[in-house]
């Protein structure tokens, strides 16, 4: 009995002693979790909080969420300013923003998908889709992704529709093609339009349906959908900035139908940050289309924009703007470490140099977190 109580005693020792190291693992083991559910997440030191608050509030001005991921685990996720000020509603983990351009990754890929399962060729002209385009003989869908096609769309849409064709054919019936811009990159959203139009012809889903069936359901994601958002406890009112009271709140965006409505597949998708992070890792991980297409998609370096995103050697990029919201991310090529930046103000102000810009932002705290 004496032997048995001892033996009692040194295991009890031993389970204070593994207890005593759990705890702290235990914290750690909230932040490892997908950034879907990480939650708000603050395990800076003191000199890297002041850095990116430096950065984030005294110098962008920045009023969203900002989600910092290294090797695997969110180290930081807050929020900053309000989403809705009337109801003194702050930002936070669970705040979703419109993403604007940002989206044109995610028509990227799933234009990619239907490449994987034989329905297109990226080879594919676009006469193939829509014969009446001018231009639509010459130009390919790759050109289309990468931003080089010469197409251009002669005027904004200005009416709502429930339903994608008409959105698609008033883009069809006013996109001109300019012979001389074949093959040089001019940023123009109707190619994404155009896209996200075919992907519905070969996948005969809508594009919210195709993006719900191959991206959101198999990734169980809870905050992203399309707008509008249902869910006004935790949407982002976007602000002006007036860039001389940045935190102002008097001036809401007046946010229209039309506005949001004739951004298929360009940007009319809606997330958290959280979730905008855990679709750009799956796409890295190979989890939406194989690492081999992927590598074909986003074949370029040096910035460039290829499928729907800007690559880098070591990391890609990318930013949207749209009705007050301004949306980064950098991301390495790994997925495991990178910064979401997910605002309901454009950063900064009206007047800015250079080197204050939301590229110059996400780059530099990117570099930073990279450094760590």
């Amino acid at each position: 009995m004496i032997k048995t109580k001892g033996s009692l005693l040194k295991w009890l020792l031993v389970l204070i002693m593994l207890g005593g190291t759990l705890a702290p693992t235990t914290a750690l083991a909230a932040s490892t979790q997908n950034p879907s559910t990480a939650g708000n997440v603050d395990q800076l030191t003191r000199t890297q909080r002041q850095y990116i608050n430096k950065k984030l509030k005294r110098q962008a001005h920045f009023t969203g969420t900002a989600l910092f991921y290294r090797n695997g685990h969110v180290i930081y996720q807050q929020g900053y300013g309000y989403a809705n000020y009337n109801q003194k509603i702050k930002n936070s983990a669970k705040t979703m923003y419109q993403w604007a351009s940002v989206q044109k990754s995610v028509t990227a890929v799933l234009l990619m998908y239907q490449v994987q399962q034989g329905k297109v060729s990226l080879d594919d002209k676009l006469a193939q889709y829509y014969p009446n385009i001018a231009g639509g003989k010459q130009v390919t869908l790759r050109q289309m992704l990468d931003m080089r096609s010469g197409l251009w769309l002669a005027k904004p849409q200005t009416f709502y529709s429930a339903n994608d064709k008409d959105i698609v054919n008033y883009a069809v019936e006013n996109t001109q093609f300019v012979a001389a811009s074949l093959n040089k990159w001019n940023y123009q959203a109707v190619n994404f339009l155009l896209l996200a139009g075919i992907i519905e012809q070969v996948s005969g889903r809508t594009y919210a349906q195709e993006a719900n069936r191959v991206i959101f359901k198999p990734l169980h994601l809870k905050n992203t959908g399309f707008m509008p958002n249902p869910d006004t406890t935790h949407w982002a009112t976007s602000y002006r900035n007036t860039g001389v009271h940045y935190y102002s709140y008097s001036r809401p965006e007046t946010i229209t139908k039309p506005t949001y409505n004739r951004e298929l597949g360009t940007g009319n998708l809606y997330s958290t940050a959280g979730d905008l992070l855990h679709i750009q890792q799956a796409v890295i991980h190979g989890k939406i289309i194989s690492k081999t297409a992927l590598a074909q998609l986003r074949d370029a370096t040096g910035g460039h924009y290829r499928g729907g995103i800007y690559n880098y050697a070591d990391h890609v990029y990318a930013r949207g703007c749209i009705s007050g919201y301004e949306n980064v991310f950098c991301l390495d090529k790994t997925g495991n470490t990178g910064v979401v930046l997910m605002g309901n103000r454009y950063f900064y102000g009206k007047k800015k140099p250079e080197s204050h810009t939301s590229k110059a932002l996400a780059h530099d705290l990117f570099k930073y977190l990279q450094k760590q």
